[in-house]
């Protein structure tokens, strides 16, 4: 059989202690001040103190992790000072003054990878999701999500992909935009 190790918990009261396991039984007697219970007319637990700081100390620790989890997320929309989210946001609101049917839909999710390179690349999937692959330089970025937005318009307008009806709502997307194209 297994020995299990045994801590103080003490009374808040009187400071009166018992060696008892990690988590006594709420209905263990032994979990309480008697005395004290009889003073004061109400059940007085006892508390242990290493456990309490050692739980406190899980709980600053969860803490720290979850804030520099946050923070990670945080700069994972940020390529090459660019706040792609955001950019994605500004894009699809001019998007949708181009072409109301665009105005009733959600905002497709996003997808950030990075690579060494100078230019960038994206893939649509049906309005829902649009992949791309960031390189260093920010104005490709910038076309390039101004690039696989415009495939939703296209999508919309029922032009095929690089075709006529693609390029032209291509090019009002940029002029709407101010972002310059590849050239």
């Amino acid at each position: 059989m297994k020995d299990t190790k045994r801590y103080r918990w003490v009374c808040p009261e009187c400071g009166a202690g018992k060696l008892l396991g990690k988590q006594p039984p709420l209905n263990l007697t032994d979990r309480y001040c008697l005395e004290c219970s009889k003073t004061t007319g109400m059940l007085v637990a006892r508390t242990c103190p290493v456990l309490d700081r050692k739980r406190k100390a899980g709980r600053e620790r969860s803490k720290a992790r979850a804030k520099k989890k946050r923070e990670q997320m945080a700069q994972k929309w940020v390529v090459a000072g660019i706040n792609l989210k955001q950019e994605l946001a500004r894009i699809w609101r001019i998007a949708q003054r181009l072409e109301p049917a665009l105005a009733g839909r959600p905002r497709p999710k996003l997808a950030v990878f990075q690579r060494k390179g100078r230019y960038s690349s994206g893939h649509t999937y049906a309005l829902r999701k649009i992949h791309i692959t960031c390189g260093t330089d920010p104005a490709d970025i910038r076309y390039v999500l101004a690039h696989e937005v415009a495939h939703s318009i296209c999508r919309i307008r029922g032009g095929g992909c690089h075709d006529d009806i693609f390029k032209a709502a291509e090019a009002e997307l940029l002029h709407d935009t101010g972002i310059r194209g590849r050239n």
